[in-house]
């Protein structure tokens, strides 16, 4: 049973296996029970067996205005969390066409032992199993920096119709430098994205995200 730092989803997986503290809310796809208009699953706040952590105490599906500075700093609380616990400072929520915060995840490489691991590879894999391509394509994936080449092709493939970045690519490149731990591409996602054949709106960078991202990566690369 596969369980990820920063993982939280409203209802019982696809494939029928169940994790502590997720929950999806939204259009399913089969083997689901749902209750009324919601997906309904028991939710357990505390550590997971594996040393995962439920991403603070937020309830799914908790309407913000729509601004994206909202939710970008959910998304780097996310990401903050994902540093406490020994991953890279990223962070990403997924939001619906109603403005409810339906999934959320942090950079889980050391959680996973897996270098690809990053938070809006992991989302696009989850919510590619959780919703079905139309609904994705309904919503915003918005995360604290703008996608690698490796998300963004993942967020293309899960048809996820919309993307918002708090801090881009080439600003997190002259943070990083050679640092090992992320050796960041001199390469945007807006060329992964129109090298496809996709319309995926992507917005980005967010100025008034800015600031607080940079404190949540504050002091942790070690620039070549």
């Amino acid at each position: 049973m596969e369980r990820v730092t920063g993982e939280r989803t409203m209802g019982e997986r696809t494939t029928g296996e169940s994790a502590a503290g997720e929950q999806v809310m939204g259009e399913r796809k089969t083997g689901e029970q749902v209750m009324g208009e919601r997906v309904m699953e028991d939710r357990v706040m505390g550590e997971r067996t594996t040393g995962e952590r439920v991403i603070g105490e937020q309830v799914m599906g908790e309407r913000m205005t729509g601004r994206p500075g909202e939710y970008l700093r959910r998304a780097n609380e996310i990401a903050r969390l994902a540093r406490a616990a020994g991953n890279t400072p990223f962070g990403a929520v997924l939001v619906d066409e109603a403005g409810l915060i339906i999934m959320e995840q942090g950079n889980a490489e050391k959680d996973l032992g897996d270098a690809t691991a990053h938070a809006e590879m992991r989302l696009a894999s989850r919510a590619s199993q959780a919703f079905t391509r139309e609904k994705l394509w309904r919503c915003t994936l918005y995360t604290t920096c703008e996608p690698c080449p490796m998300c963004a092709g993942a967020i293309y493939w899960a048809n996820i119709g919309r993307v918002v970045y708090g801090m881009s690519e080439a600003r997190l490149l002259e943070l990083t430098g050679g640092d090992d731990k992320n050796p960041t591409f001199s390469l945007g996602a807006a060329a992964v994205i129109q090298a496809g054949q996709k319309a995926i709106a992507l917005i980005g960078p967010v100025p008034e995200a800015e600031a607080e991202i940079l404190e949540t990566h504050a002091g942790f690369w070690d620039k070549k």
